[in-house]
């Protein structure tokens, strides 16, 4: 940093503006900057200064959402120029060079506002996008954002080594070109809902340079140039939410790093209007739904117990057949909710009855069980331990998330009323707090929706997982297990005065022979010796017998 600085003293960004009036707009910066650009009027940018001891000098330019192109050819040719809303550029020093031109020019009929930030580079720094085979420039240090539905792709070309001012390009077959290099993607989230120009021009001044970048952004993952090594990560993404991506590549044997071009989004389009933050009428009604029904489970779940069976009954069949249905890609998502959610009215009512006939303690609190394990295995795949390479295959991902149901349930199993008080704790509290996550779009609610998808997208098995975690966030996270607590001690202080779990009515008869022993313990009477194994008369069906002075009444 100390040599770059040093360079600072000779380079000067000079802009010349081209307006109808003829006059010429100067501009001098050493950092990020922001600035206006005219709409139909070429921009043009210049550095002039001292170059020696450089190897290359890279520009970028932001805009929020409107395209921009940028090029080092006045006539934008397809092989020079780049177009989008985040656009850059490296241009390879050579011998006596005084000075480098680029050109910039706005694809629409408004002015724009963007940043631009010039940074420049050493021989001993990597070069970013120079081993590019697919894009169009030459030397290409973009990041290309391929988004899709709840993912986002992030795809760069590998680095190669810079090299002295008049030395030929190295090698990118060598090997050791492939072995000093290493890629680390992060990434910054800016505010949640907020799509303003400030939040817009506060976050990517954030992410510009190598030490912001790892200072205020977060580490996804790395990579390196390998065999069966691909420069694309997968990254899972919401509509409406800004997100900032940034590569760093470093240089093994000297330690220098250098970014490529770093890119915004909102996973959606602007000009299509999909880029609202209002709430929808879902957004509305269904928290209203599930903040009643979480305060009902955390308070009154054990107690009301039939209602409870038959809300899991309508939890587990909706979920079980949205999962199934969305295994044919082609049907819609609103048939897929419709058709659950009434099997799930069908499923609950049905799993009531079935309780309601056998009264089976240990699968009457089991299917609640699997509700709430379902809950708990979602947490544990939320955080980086979902993240790890081996769950990225189906078979491996299923059987680990299974795993985790039933974990919990058969902890838990054989304390009846334990198990059935925790998880209407568990899900009424997680329920209710969706009351506020949902409208807030918290990252809170993708606890959930993060196994949804990856049990319903095909494509979202090799997805990392990375959210927000805004103040919203944090108080949400927070506020659940303290409610899932207090819940659980509530429910068992409204329980103590009753009975250790439900009554259960017996199918079968129950048949119980005394078995008299002489005054000597030795031996049994020969009267039992020689008594019925069956009672002469036969019990009803149903019929529950009872003892009345140590003998069996019916």
């Amino acid at each position: 940093m100390a040599r770059q600085n040093s360079y600072l003293l000779f380079l000067v960004v000079v802009c010349s503006w081209d307006v109808l009036n003829g006059d010429i707009l100067e501009l001098e910066s050493v950092g990020p900057s922001v600035i206006t650009l005219a709409a139909n009027k070429t921009l043009q940018a210049w550095t002039k200064g001292s170059f020696d001891g450089l190897s290359f000098i890279k520009i970028q330019f932001h805009s929020q959402f409107s395209n921009v192109s940028l090029s080092s050819d006045s006539t934008f040719n397809y092989s020079t120029t780049m177009s989008g809303s985040s656009v850059g550029m490296i241009q390879v020093l050579k011998l006596h060079q005084q000075n480098v031109t680029w050109y910039i020019r706005v694809e629409g009929t408004e002015n724009v506002t963007a940043i631009y930030y010039l940074e420049y580079y050493f021989p001993d720094d990597p070069l970013p996008g120079g081993c590019n085979q697919v894009f169009n420039l030459e030397v290409d240090p973009s990041i290309i954002l391929l988004s899709k539905l709840k993912r986002t792709d992030v795809w760069f070309q590998w680095a190669s080594l810079a090299v002295p001012i008049g030395q030929d390009p190295i090698n990118c077959e060598l090997q050791k070109v492939r072995d000093s290099l290493t890629y680390d993607i992060y990434t910054y989230f800016l505010s949640a809902r907020d799509q303003s120009l400030e939040e817009f021009i506060h976050a990517t001044k954030k992410m510009l340079t190598t030490n912001d970048i790892i200072k205020y952004g977060t580490k996804v993952t790395s990579v390196s140039d390998g065999p069966n090594s691909k420069s694309l990560v997968a990254i899972t993404s919401e509509p409406n939410q800004g997100v900032v991506y940034a590569v760093i590549v470093t240089r093994k044997d000297t330690g220098r790093q250098a970014a490529y071009v770093t890119t915004v989004t909102y996973s959606c389009i602007h000009k299509q209007g999909e880029c609202s933050s209002q709430l929808t009428a879902v957004e509305i009604i269904v928290p209203i739904i599930l903040g009643f029904c979480g305060l009902f489970l955390m308070a009154l779940g054990h107690n009301y117990f039939k209602t409870t069976q038959c809300f899991f009954g309508y939890i587990f069949t909706s979920l079980l057949f949205y999962i199934v249905i969305s295994t044919d890609p082609d049907q819609e998502e609103t048939v897929k909710l419709a058709v659950s959610l009434s099997l799930g009215v069908v499923g609950g009512l049905l799993w009531l009855l079935f309780w309601w006939y056998y009264q089976f303690s240990t699968l009457s609190v089991f299917l609640v069980g699997l509700c709430a394990g379902y809950l708990m295995s979602s947490v544990l795949f939320f955080t980086p331990f979902g993240n790890i390479v081996w769950w990225m295959t189906e078979m491996n991902y299923s059987l680990a998330f299974l795993c985790g149901i039933l974990i919990y349930t058969v902890a838990l199993l054989a304390y009846y009323r334990l198990l059935c008080i925790t998880s209407c704790s568990l899900v009424g509290s997680f329920q209710f707090l969706m009351t506020f996550g949902i409208p807030l779009r918290s990252s809170f609610r993708s606890i959930f929706l993060n196994s949804i998808y990856h049990q319903t997208m095909a494509d979202y098995l090799d997805v990392t997982v990375i959210f927000p975690c805004n103040t919203q966030d944090i108080v949400l996270f927070t506020l659940w297990p303290i409610l899932v607590v207090v819940s659980i001690f509530w429910q068992f202080y409204r329980e103590r005065p009753r009975e250790r779990y439900i009554s259960i009515r017996p199918i079968l008869p129950v048949v119980d022979d005394d078995v008299e022993q002489d005054n000597s313990g030795d031996s049994l009477s020969s009267q039992n010796e020689t008594a019925r194994l069956l009672p002469s008369r036969q019990h009803g069906y149903g019929a529950v017998p009872r003892r009345s002075n140590n003998n069996l009444v019916t």
